[in-house]
């Protein structure tokens, strides 16, 4: 069976710290056991960390966690940017 191929917004790694029984965090869990790869752009990634670092009470322990599932990533890089603000 192949690998699901999962782009995660931020809130999903929102809803994960926040509520460690939730969906979001099973879908993490996967991406760290290798049953679900994680697909990322750089525009991606840098906003996910933007957005985490500035959440307060967000442990600098989740954040190694983050970090560390983004490196598992496969780096995606698109062909075409939508723009959705005119």
């Amino acid at each position: 069976m192949k690998k699901p191929k999962i782009i995660l917004d931020t809130n999903v790694y929102i809803s994960a710290y926040f509520n460690p029984l939730s969906d979001s965090n099973r879908i993490l869990r996967w991406i760290e056991e290798g049953s679900a790869e994680l697909l990322i752009s750089d525009s991606i990634r840098k906003e996910n960390l933007f957005i985490l670092k500035r959440i307060p009470v967000i442990s600098k322990a989740y954040l190694f966690r983050i970090d560390s599932i983004i490196k598992l990533a496969t780096r995606i890089d698109p062909e075409e940017r939508i723009s959705l603000i005119h």
